[in-house]
């Protein structure tokens, strides 16, 4: 640039004296020298090293805010549009349904920064923190745990539940999806319908455990009883006159102690039959204790004999 400056100077120099020469000796006025035109016009527009400043924004602070996503946005905080561009931009993720989180004004500067954002991009105003409170309900396995036990008539506890997010408030209501397996092991799953007002909100699949009743202590200590045979009259003898007292006879144990019996368990229409090993000895109708396997673990519980060869555990 100062090169081309100079040069223009020069040629100034030299065409000044002309022109002033010329307007002298006529009244018309000379014409602008071709060579100064093609010098001035190279010279272009003059420019300017400034640069367009980013646009601010400014996010008025709420004290309160009320979600039902997954994640704490910058809109959700502050008063910005809806198409905003900065509008859906995640600062937090959302706490539990129910939960509360507190996000102060130098948090969510700082999670600002991180993402490359200044403070000639974003500036913050209002409140100094925001409570930020979400919405809705969650699966609780207590709930669903009560729930199954009612849906299939077996008690059960829940070993893995899934969680699905925020349901929507309102009573929830549990159908079964799948099918019961048959026979029903230990340890199974099933498939559930969450229903809010009568709509599928979320539909999981949950282990559960059965959860049988254990014998009682007395059944399980049951031994067998001895009694002394009736002694054989000798030859000889008087019989025994009528209604006099007689020895006491060994009563017939339909089950004994060591016998494999076929133990069904019944609750309402459901029925699982397991193999099961006397504890004790009994007779039709009595109930006595059953040593069965479930899932590979040896439980303890108590069935009423039936036949000799079937007892029913009910549940």
């Amino acid at each position: 640039m100062k090169t081309l400056i100079t040069t223009l100077s020069s040629l100034l120099a030299l065409v000044t004296p002309m022109a002033v020469a010329a307007e002298t000796e006529t009244s018309v006025p000379a014409a602008q020298p071709p060579v100064m035109a093609v010098m001035l016009a190279s010279l272009g527009t003059p420019t300017t090293n400034a640069t367009a400043q980013p646009q601010l924004t400014l996010v008025n602070l709420m004290p309160t805010a009320n979600i039902a996503g997954e994640s704490v946005t910058l809109g959700d905080l502050g008063n910005l549009p809806a198409d905003h561009p900065l509008n859906g931009l995640v600062i937090a993720p959302a706490p539990l349904p129910g939960l509360r989180l507190c996000l102060s004004r130098d948090q969510i500067e700082l999670r600002l920064l991180r993402l490359g954002y200044r403070s000639g991009d974003v500036r913050l105003t209002g409140a100094g923190s925001v409570v930020v409170s979400r919405t809705g309900q969650m699966l609780r396995p207590d709930l669903v745990q009560a729930a199954v036990t009612k849906l299939i008539g077996l008690p059960v506890t829940v070993e893995r539940l899934p969680q699905f997010g925020a349901l929507p408030l309102g009573a929830l209501d549990y159908r079964l999806r799948s099918d019961l397996p048959n026979p029903l092991p230990d340890q199974f799953s099933l498939t559930l319908d969450v229903l809010v007002a009568g709509q599928v909100v979320a539909r999981p699949t949950v282990s559960l455990k059965l959860a049988l009743p254990a014998a009682p202590v007395a059944a399980v200590d049951q031994t067998v009883s001895v009694t002394r045979p009736t002694p054989t009259p000798a030859t000889g003898t008087r019989p025994a006159a009528p209604g006099a007292p007689t020895a006491p006879t060994a009563p017939a144990w339909q089950v004994k102690r060591g016998d494999r019996v076929a133990v069904t368990a019944v609750s309402g229409a459901v029925r699982i039959v397991l193999s099961g090993e006397a504890r004790g000895q009994g007779t039709l109708g009595d109930t006595i204790a059953f040593e069965v396997v479930l899932g590979g673990q040896k439980r303890t519980v108590s069935a009423r004999i039936v036949a000799p060869d079937r007892a029913v555990m009910e549940v």
